[in-house]
């Protein structure tokens, strides 16, 4: 959890550049390095998961339309330099953000406690944050910077509970 914060802590940091190109490609890879941590803490718990037929169908429909909807925030994204390395970032980025939010929604599937409730609203709310600041910045909408603040806040503190309530066994610097 430690990498995660981290990592996370330095692309938010990093937004303050979001206008240097290279800067910003940093900034996005930092970011998916946290989501792919964060996806990385409960594959591990998740071992023997086990789908059914429906279960798979519902999987593979939402990571479509969710692989789809990535592909419109990038086709929205106005031309500005460097957007050939910022695309490719950008689609690391979503596909570990997607791989997130299966592998909370899973784990809350799969263990139905306090501590996967808060891990999976923690991971949905930092989603929201970044969709919220992606869609303030491109779209100059402002109100939807304070969207983000208000998500960034609940999903730390989330994640924070999940740190207090996840068993001792399984605590780990990851």
């Amino acid at each position: 959890m430690l990498v995660f914060f981290i990592s996370y802590l330095i692309g938010d940091f990093l937004l303050i550049f979001y206008e240097n190109p290279d800067l910003r490609n940093i900034a996005f890879g930092f970011r998916a390095i946290s989501f792919l941590v964060l996806a990385a803490m409960v594959f591990k718990r998740m071992q023997n998961l086990k789908l059914d037929f429906s279960g798979i169908l519902v999987l593979v429909i939402a990571c479509s339309v969710n692989f789809y909807l990535l592909h419109v925030l990038i086709d929205i994204t106005p031309n500005t330099p460097g957007l050939d390395t910022f695309e490719f970032i950008f689609y690391a980025y979503g596909l570990s953000v997607i791989l997130s939010v299966v592998a909370s929604i899973s784990y809350q599937m799969r263990y139905a406690s306090k501590a996967s409730f808060f891990f999976v609203v923690g991971v949905i709310s930092l989603v929201l944050s970044k969709l919220s600041y992606y869609i303030g910045y491109y779209l100059e909408y402002n109100y939807f910077f304070l969207a983000f603040v208000f998500f960034e806040i609940i999903g730390l503190a989330c994640l924070l509970n999940y740190l207090q309530k996840k068993p001792v066994e399984s605590t780990s610097l990851i």
